[in-house]
């Protein structure tokens, strides 16, 4: 499944280029909920810095909710660079008295792990109090929060939700069992996926993904297998460039235990890989649809599921130009 995928994460973008609408509401329960169930950092800062110059009251008041979600997670991202220096400290300490080969084995690796711990906390705070737009801001991974267009009460509608589907029937506890369900097999839909497939349908706007696939290692005894597989990021986009629409299904799960929370969260529909990603190492790929499918994909017939497979038969096949991150 793609490691990451970098999207439209701009609700404007989807105004722009369908006509699609933001409810307020949607946006501000999503906001706050995310604030109180501690998941901030699962939104893609491109998602949130989209309200940096709002154009009404409503924007204004989405911006004021990421403002306290931000400085909420810049005080908790300040609290564990403390508790990693002091950590840094004590090991450095450690190391510095006539000890055991034991408790000085141990000073190192606290303080390797701390470090590193507070290489990527220092760089989240740096992250959160950048300003200016950088291409990962819009890069979203499985278990985040991606903007996906949908029809609600006859309109196109941008609602955020998660890159991981909580099947119809599931409850927190069951989805934690599955999580492959950030993606639908094309093969599965008929499937796995029936209740969603030809009911609830959504596009994601990709214009790049990235795999994880199998390093090449020239010279290499392929009889020897290695231990712990060799991997490489590479990036995928459709060449000439342009913006994929990538077909989803979606659901809105009610919670059942007082712990939880209504979600809205979806599934991207992937197919076996084209040649270009195929001959770099990868047997999967998102699959895009053609513009020209867009308000049959979004508004499905449930009882002709023969022509929601023809829209994806007749999908978007681009050439996909790879390339090392």
């Amino acid at each position: 499944m793609p490691h990451s995928a970098h999207i439209w994460t701009d609700h404007r973008e989807f105004e722009r280029e369908f006509g699609a609408v933001l409810r307020f509401t949607h946006y501000e329960k999503f906001f706050r909920e995310r604030i109180e169930r501690g998941t901030w950092r699962k939104i893609p800062k491109g998602l949130k810095d989209a309200f940096a110059n709002p154009r009404d009251e409503d924007e204004r008041k989405l911006r004021e909710i990421v403002g306290e979600g931000d400085a909420g997670e810049v005080r908790a991202l300040e609290l564990e660079l403390f508790r990693l220096r002091t950590r840094i400290d004590h090991a450095e300490r450690m190391l510095q008295k006539k000890t055991t080969e034991q408790i000085r084995a141990q000073a190192l690796g606290d303080r390797h792990n701390a470090t590193g711990k507070l290489e990527a906390v220092q760089q989240r705070l740096d992250d959160l109090r950048r300003s200016e737009a950088l291409e990962g801001d819009s890069r979203v991974h499985p278990g985040q929060y991606a903007p996906v267009m949908i029809v609600e009460d006859g309109r196109r509608t941008v609602i955020p939700m998660r890159y991981h589907c909580r099947l119809p029937g599931w409850t927190a506890i069951v989805e934690r069992r599955y999580p492959d369900t950030c993606h639908a097999r094309r093969e599965d839909l008929g499937k796995r996926w029936s209740k969603l497939f030809g009911r609830r349908h959504g596009i994601m706007v990709v214009t790049s993904f990235r795999e994880d696939v199998p390093k090449r290692r020239e010279g290499r005894n392929e009889s020897v297998p290695a231990e712990i597989p060799e991997t490489v990021p590479l990036d995928f986009a459709p060449h000439p460039p342009r913006a994929l629409l990538v077909p989803c299904l979606w659901n809105y799960s009610l919670r059942s235990t007082p712990e939880e929370r209504d979600i809205f969260s979806f599934a991207a529909i992937t197919a076996e890989a084209p040649p270009g990603v195929a001959a770099a190492g990868h047997d999967r790929c998102l699959v895009s649809i053609k513009p020209e499918h867009l308000d049959a994909w979004l508004d499905p017939e449930p009882q002709d599921p023969q022509a929601l497979h023809a829209i994806l038969d007749d999908r978007d096949r681009p050439h996909f130009a790879s390339s090392q991150t």
